[in-house]
């Protein structure tokens, strides 16, 4: 029995220490600051949320391969509750964040893919660490109920949330721009000019 005992112990203690490696107990600092301009490129979703990994990585690839772009930040832009709305009908665009790109190449990109501008926003901003998958789902469950507490105790509207996954930094920035309106979210839904 104590060896037994002994086996459930290290193996719960090596469970804890890894979810302590992806950020079961980071600390949620929320802060209030400008975020953007970012260059979007992206493509819409409807469905699962679990589905916009997909979309992010087949554009990383596309923007590797045949514009030879290499992005270091992907992002996901969540529109609605997942709580309040059934899976198959939420709404979400996912895709890359491009930097140093000259006006040119952004005019190229646009005829190949979705392309926005994220304009530059005062937003609610939660760093959280990213370390893998196991991080965004620790930070789904620990990073969503605090923003929302927040929102709700300032009273700044609902807005979409954006997730940025910076690889090289490992963190992944929740960032919900208060200060834009809803039609700006809207128009990357809508059909921007391919």
């Amino acid at each position: 029995m104590k060896r037994f005992l002994l086996i459930v112990g290290v193996f719960v203690a090596g469970v804890v220490l890894a979810l302590t490696y992806y950020g079961l107990f980071a600390p949620i600092v929320i802060e209030e600051k400008e975020v953007g301009p970012f260059v979007l490129v992206y493509d819409r979703h409807i469905g699962d949320y679990k589905q916009i990994s997909s979309i992010m990585d087949n554009l990383y690839e596309r923007l590797r391969k045949e514009d030879s772009i290499t992005p270091v930040r992907g992002f996901g832009l969540y529109y609605d509750n997942p709580k309040t709305t059934p899976s198959d009908q939420l709404r979400s665009i996912g895709g890359c964040i491009v930097d140093n790109v000259d006006r040119d190449k952004i005019d190229d990109l646009k005829s190949k893919y979705y392309v926005a501008i994220f304009p530059e926003s005062k937003s609610i901003v939660v760093a959280f660490p990213f370390k893998g998958m196991v991080s965004i789902f620790i930070g789904i469950t620990r990073v969503y109920p605090k923003l929302g507490q927040y929102v709700s105790e300032h009273q700044y509207p609902m807005v979409p949330v954006m997730e940025v996954y910076d690889q090289p930094h490992k963190k992944i920035a929740y960032i919900a721009a208060y200060e834009l309106r809803q039609d700006v979210f809207d128009a990357f839904l809508g059909k921007p000019e391919k």
